[in-house]
């Protein structure tokens, strides 16, 4: 029996040598008036209880009950921290304040947008979480002030518990040890309730403090990670080795927080030409101040988290928000205290949330200083993008009117115009050549409406050097148009006389002194215009009709004079007759005329 006894008394002190290891710092203290009850029950095992005692097994009974209400309050206070504390607060810590694209690069405008919607949600979920750890806290302190057997007289904000909270001592005899209770003072017994009081609301107010600071360190952390990851990805192709805080918060997380050098950039900017420079649009002025302001989006979700006794009334902290009502309701007030805090912060608002705890920290500081000159890093990147194109200056700096007059003067041939309009094709072939973006550190640079504005510079030349063409050869085809058609009506005339004979004659003359150079001059009038529709250029459509005719007219007008030609040959036995007959009238009436003349003298 002893010997059992023993074994029972070893395993009950060996019992309550792990429960004690199981209570976390934090908690010793204001679990003491438990353990001094597990103390009270082993105390007569040195006093009094021999090994083979009659009561013994009521003295192990007592350890027991002891010790199992110490083991079910560190239990059921231990829950509450991990569950309702410790795991809420490891949210608050890994949640991301900025929004940063996966895909697809943001404009400033949409970058600036989602930034303050994801802020102001992350505010009112942050605040609710805040009130959830405030509640547990508030409960813990509740648990450990009915373990001490003292009641407070009204439940007060958790906030007021450092300095307002009015606590009535009804018994004390758990926190007293037992020899201090078998000659009962009167005096003695209010000093000692005086005492117990002060000690259970210095034990509460450091509980509460220190959850409140936990608290305060997890918000803390959120931002600088937030910033950290913002700043990571504005400087990646600068700062993808450097060791950050975001590396040593999220290793072992599952968070992925390296950001490769192959990342989506953050910002879409079009690069444009404002004759005579290449600009981009925002400028990185703007970019700046945009970063500027999503930075201080970040700092300001610390603004909508009411510090813990701070909560109006109206917005009770025991419930998140389920209904989209609700929630809806919840952004909404987070976003205008965002709001109210970028327009300048309101006094109370000081002490009633954890701005300036957050705004004012070092290291917080530090990585707002380093985004507030971000686009510095990378501004000589910038301007080389926009000068990597001096090859199309030309476009805009000579004058388009003086150059092609010029040219025009010379009295070129088609090849010549030809070889022009092909050197501004090959340039609009580099154009295509040009990437449709760049990427240069947090900035993706888009070139679309560089490469349309480069298109119309280049197609203005084209149609310079087009009409000009145009020009030239239309008034060439008109000249050969009018030659046909007088030529033709000539031809046409029937033939009745020897004036009529001389007449066409003169014509078929005419055109066979111009058939070569009619006939040169075809190719080219029809090259030309087809050259001006594979490059665009707007002719009408009588010239166009012209052009399609033009080579059948000239067709026509041969086979014209052909058949004139044939029709001479077949009518010039007859008039070759008739000429000699009125050659030897005339000849006889020469005679006559001489010998009249002859007779007169």
């Amino acid at each position: 029996k002893i010997k059992r006894n023993h074994s029972e008394m070893q395993l009950l002190l060996e019992e309550n040598r792990r429960i004690r290891e199981e209570i976390p710092p934090i908690f010793l203290n204001l679990m003491s008036p438990v353990m001094k009850k597990v103390d009270n029950a082993l105390r007569p095992g040195l006093m009094s209880i021999s090994w083979s005692s009659m009561n013994i097994e009521r003295f192990f009974e007592d350890i027991r009950q002891a010790l199992k209400e110490l083991r079910l309050l560190n239990k059921q206070v231990m829950d509450i921290k991990s569950s309702r504390v410790d795991q809420i607060l490891d949210q608050i810590s890994k949640t991301s304040l900025v929004a940063l694209p996966d895909k697809n690069p943001w404009t400033v405008d949409e970058f600036l947008e989602r930034n303050k919607k994801h802020c102001a949600n992350c505010a009112s979920q942050l605040d609710a979480k805040s009130a959830k750890i405030e509640e547990a806290v508030s409960e813990l302190i509740e648990i450990f002030t009915l373990k001490a057997n003292i009641q407070p007289k009204q439940t007060p904000p958790a906030g007021e518990a450092q300095s307002d909270t009015a606590l009535e001592v009804d018994s004390l005899t758990a926190l007293r040890p037992t020899s201090s209770r078998t000659t009962p003072d009167p005096g003695k017994t209010m000093r000692d309730k005086h005492d117990d009081e002060n000690w259970l609301k210095e034990e509460t107010a450091e509980l509460f403090n220190h959850f409140n600071h936990r608290l305060l360190d997890a918000l803390l952390r959120a931002t600088r990670v937030s910033l950290d990851l913002l700043r990571k990805r504005v400087f990646f192709q600068k700062s993808s080795k450097i060791h950050s805080y975001a590396d040593d918060h999220y290793s072992g997380s599952g968070v992925q927080a390296h950001i490769p050098a192959g990342s989506v950039a953050c910002l879409r900017v079009d690069m444009n030409l404002a004759i005579p420079q290449i600009v981009m649009q925002p400028s990185l002025d703007d970019i700046q101040h945009g970063l500027n302001r999503c930075t201080q989006y970040v700092l300001e979700v610390s603004r909508g988290v009411y510090k813990w006794g701070f909560r109006p009334p109206a917005q009770p902290p025991e419930k998140i928000p389920d209904r989209p009502s609700d929630h809806r309701a919840s952004e909404r007030a987070a976003a205008e205290r965002i709001k109210q805090g970028l327009e300048g912060p309101v006094e109370s608002d000081v002490v009633c949330n954890y701005y300036k705890n957050i705004a004012d920290h070092k290291d917080v500081n530090k990585v707002v200083m380093m985004l507030s000159s971000a686009v510095n890093s990378f501004r000589q990147e910038i301007t080389h993008s926009q000068q990597q194109y001096p090859e199309f200056h030309f476009l805009w700096e000579e004058d388009r009117d003086k150059v092609v007059e010029d040219f025009v003067a010379t009295n070129p041939i088609l090849s010549e115009f030809l070889a022009e309009i092909y050197k501004f094709q090959e340039l609009d072939d580099h154009v295509n050549e040009i990437p449709d973006s760049i990427v240069v550190g947090a900035i993706e640079l888009f070139t679309e409406p560089l490469k349309l504005a480069f298109r119309v510079e280049i197609n203005a030349w084209k149609m310079l050097y087009g009409r000009s063409l145009n020009a030239q050869y239309k008034a060439m085809m008109e000249e050969v148009i009018e030659f046909q058609d007088e030529y033709c009506k000539r031809l046409s005339r029937p033939i009745k006389d020897l004036e009529d004979v001389r007449q066409a004659m003169g014509a078929l003359e005419a055109i066979r002194q111009r058939q070569i150079e009619i006939d040169m001059c075809v190719g080219p009038i029809e090259e030309a215009y087809q050259l001006l529709n594979r490059f665009g250029v707007s002719v009408s459509k009588e010239e166009t009709d012209q052009v399609d005719t033009f080579r059948y007219s000239f067709q026509k007008l041969l086979s014209l004079a052909g058949t004139v030609q044939d029709e001479l040959v077949e009518i010039q036995p007859a008039f070759k007759a008739q000429l000699l007959d009125a050659v030897d009238v005339f000849a006889h009436d020469m005679e006559i005329g001489r010998a009249s003349c002859r007779e007169r003298v």
